[in-house]
């Protein structure tokens, strides 16, 4: 049980949800960079 209310609060908690977020916009926009590494690799 210990082990589930972990990893809630890791995933659905305010620091996992936290944490997404600053991991996902820590480069800046998703798409631009998404976008940027696409024409990179081509």
């Amino acid at each position: 049980m210990k082990l589930f209310c972990l990893a809630w609060d890791l995933t659905m908690g305010a620091l996992g949800t936290r944490e997404t977020l600053y991991e996902r916009f820590f480069f800046g926009d998703p798409m631009k960079m998404a976008s940027r590494l696409y024409h990179v690799y081509l």
